[in-house]
């Protein structure tokens, strides 16, 4: 009995100083593993933030651009509202709404519509401050803001859709 005493307590004693001989023949192994393994952990997070950040700078962009348009879109309906007011002091909205008239009710009489069709070929070949300065009469004169940003915005020309 005092022998397995002795020998479960020899035993103990060589694992001992085996742990601690193969600790320090790992230990360096074990650091420079646990070391590049931290490294390669902390790339990936690195490349993890990045991509969250990268959306959420889209996702800023993305809501800067709505927060533009709508400014935009209440800045042109102020506009508007402030030339309809003022149609009320003067009477060259009615003059042009007139002209306008005028001009539309004559590509129906067939004296003047082969004229017509040829001011429409003469005002596509017009220089663009003329086409220019004619739609600013009528957003100056009619509150037409929305169909001005239209034409500055490329979306639109006196020729239609483009």
């Amino acid at each position: 009995m005092w022998r397995n005493y002795y020998f479960v307590r020899l035993l103990g004693v060589l694992m001992g100083i085996l742990s601690k001989v193969l600790n320090f023949i790992a230990k360096p192994f074990a650091d420079i593993v646990g070391g590049w393994q931290g490294r390669k952990t902390a790339a990936a997070q690195t490349v993890n933030e990045l991509a969250l950040l990268e959306g959420d700078l889209k996702k800023a962009h993305v809501m800067a651009e709505i927060r533009r348009i709508e400014n935009q879109d209440n800045a042109d309906a102020d506009y508007d509202q402030k030339v309809l007011d003022n149609r009320k002091y003067t009477i060259m909205d009615d003059l042009l709404i007139i002209f306008w008239l005028v001009i539309f009710i004559c590509h129906f009489l067939p004296d003047y519509a082969p004229i017509m069709a040829a001011g429409w070929l003469a005002i596509g070949k017009a220089p663009w401050w003329f086409q220019f300065g004619m739609l600013g009469i009528l957003v100056s004169t009619l509150g037409l803001m929305r169909l001005f940003r239209m034409y500055t915005e490329n979306k639109m020309s006196f020729g239609g859709q483009k």
